[in-house]
């Protein structure tokens, strides 16, 4: 299995090329496309951990980190810091982030 960046990984999941976008804007762009009431979002308005935080449903975005929120969406991990951001993220697939 390859192993992809942060950033090569969410755009795959996004169905774009593996250097389309920014691990921010390839977030931002999932947030616009996939979750209601984000439609009118720019690529670059919320942070990696704002965007992630809003994806999981969370209601205070800034309670934990990117590698937290990214291993928390690991199936079958239970620690926060099993993985680090780019492990946790070759880890998924579209379907952890309700594509």
């Amino acid at each position: 299995m390859p192993i992809y960046t942060v950033s090569e990984k969410m755009n795959l999941i996004n169905g774009d090329s593996p250097r389309a976008y920014s691990f921010q804007e390839a977030l931002n762009k999932h947030l616009k496309d996939n979750i209601n009431g984000y439609s009118a979002i720019g690529l670059n308005d919320y942070t990696p951990q704002e965007a992630l935080a809003l994806i999981e449903g969370k209601t205070n975005i800034h309670d934990l980190t990117v590698e937290e929120l990214l291993n928390e969406m690991v199936s079958g991990n239970t620690g926060l810091h099993t993985y680090t951001a780019q492990e946790a993220m070759n880890r998924l697939s579209s379907s952890d982030f309700g594509s």
